[in-house]
């Protein structure tokens, strides 16, 4: 907080991520008109995604876990939100994509770590869904926007989606406990229509602001 406080006087511009992020600097530094928004943004895809999703379903998650923030998201997903999801889908697998992901996990639970993926564009297209519970942590979760890049349905934690002005139900579904992440999430599966019209509505909002192309004129 102290290093924040003197911004200003180091830099004649700071620039973050989100308009949420902006407002919470600007109660300490005031409106000094000084503080710019460049969203996270990533190339155009050359095509629209092509999807494939796998049978069993898979849900994924992509990140490094010795990431504090990733790392106890899993934790908490793993412990608390998968039991109640395989009760449901016994089927189901969960895919670890990511750094440290491959820790030994409970051997009978279908989780899969897949540690470093080269090409997540073909690894995420056959998930069913991703997932983003993230509990810890500031700014705004390239995770998220990487999914609807992909065409991918996400379901959420309110801090996963934070930063850019989504609305649960429409690009994705929102959950911060573990009965209501696992409900959102077997929704998804048991309905492939929902899927389908959520990750269209993102993919939308993905090409209208978070591709570099959207961004030039900031």
């Amino acid at each position: 907080r102290r290093r924040e406080q003197r911004l200003l006087e180091r830099f004649d511009a700071i620039s973050l991520c989100s308009e949420p992020d902006r407002k919470i600097l600007n109660r300490l530094l005031g409106d000094c008109g000084r503080v710019f928004i460049l969203p996270n943004a990533f190339p155009a895809p050359g095509q629209t995604p092509a999807r494939r999703p796998a049978s069993p379903p898979r849900l994924g998650f992509v990140g490094a876990l010795q990431f504090p923030p990733n790392a106890q998201g899993v934790q908490w997903l793993v412990e608390k939100v998968w039991p109640l999801i395989r009760q449901a889908r016994p089927d189901a697998r969960l895919r670890l994509a990511g750094r440290k992901g491959e820790q030994k996990w409970p051997s009978d639970q279908n989780i899969e770590p897949l540690g470093w993926v080269p090409n997540m564009a073909e690894e995420m297209a056959t998930w069913s869904l991703s997932v983003v519970p993230i509990f810890l942590g500031g700014g705004t979760r390239i995770k998220t926007v990487e999914a609807f890049s992909r065409k991918c349905p996400v379901v959420a934690t309110t801090l996963g989606a934070f930063g850019y002005e989504l609305t649960s139900g429409r690009e994705l579904l929102i959950a911060d406990t573990p009965e209501n992440f696992a409900a959102q999430c077997l929704r998804i599966l048991a309905d492939h229509s929902l899927g389908e019209t959520l990750a269209e509505n993102a993919w939308r909002q993905f090409m209208a602001k978070w591709t570099w192309e959207a961004q030039a004129e900031r």
